[in-house]
């Protein structure tokens, strides 16, 4: 494990490591994460095992531009388009939450087994340079051992879990820690999974 600190020439360093297969954990807007490249079977393995992590329980994309939305998710109609495009464009990047279905070829290596996907654009600008610098999209989830607290801040890591990764990017920022909200949207519509930093009342004023 190597910890770098948060300059643009370790960020641009760890994007291309993660290309190249390696585990990065980083600071996002809501915890601090662990990413590999969503295509590297071995890599999302990885994370599995370092998190002692039912194989069940899916991963998430985190993405740095809108624009690469399309590329993972497969829209049925208007009317999801048009939730979708909502939501986005008020509420990311921040910590929203869209559980959309999946375009399966090009996620073949994660989740197999679901037909969706869970998708956010994250506010945060360590983040966003690192997602960028790996191809603009990275599967990841919290950057600890499962059932063990989240952590919010670099001094929170876990040294057990950490240590088996390959890099991790050290940030002094508070991170805010609150979860993010969960939509899910399919053709009929939308549905509130769970309620975070996005309101309720946000949400149904918008839609």
């Amino acid at each position: 494990m190597r910890i770098l600190n948060n300059s643009k020439e370790n960020i641009k360093l760890a994007g291309s490591e993660i290309k190249n297969g390696k585990i990065i954990v980083f600071p996002t807007d809501t915890v601090y994460g662990v990413g590999a490249d969503y295509k590297n079977k071995n890599a999302i393995k990885k994370i599995y095992e370092y998190k002692i992590r039912n194989s069940k329980k899916p991963l998430i994309l985190l993405i740095s531009k809108i624009e690469y939305l399309d590329e993972i998710i497969k829209v049925e109609n208007e009317l999801e388009k048009e939730i979708i495009e909502k939501l986005s464009e008020r509420f990311w990047p921040g910590s929203l939450s869209l559980i959309l279905k999946k375009n399966r070829v090009k996620l073949k290596e994660l989740n197999p087994e679901y037909d969706t996907i869970g998708v956010r654009i994250p506010n945060n600008k360590i983040a966003l340079e690192l997602i960028e610098n790996a191809g603009g999209i990275i599967a990841t989830t919290s950057a600890n051992i499962s059932n063990k607290e989240t952590p919010k801040n670099f001094s929170e890591l876990d040294d057990g879990f950490i240590n088996k990764v390959d890099y991790v990017i050290k940030s002094e920022d508070e991170i805010i820690g609150i979860p993010s909200t969960i939509i899910e949207i399919s053709e009929n519509g939308y549905k509130i999974l769970r309620v975070g930093s996005v309101t309720e009342e946000e949400i149904e004023e918008l839609l």
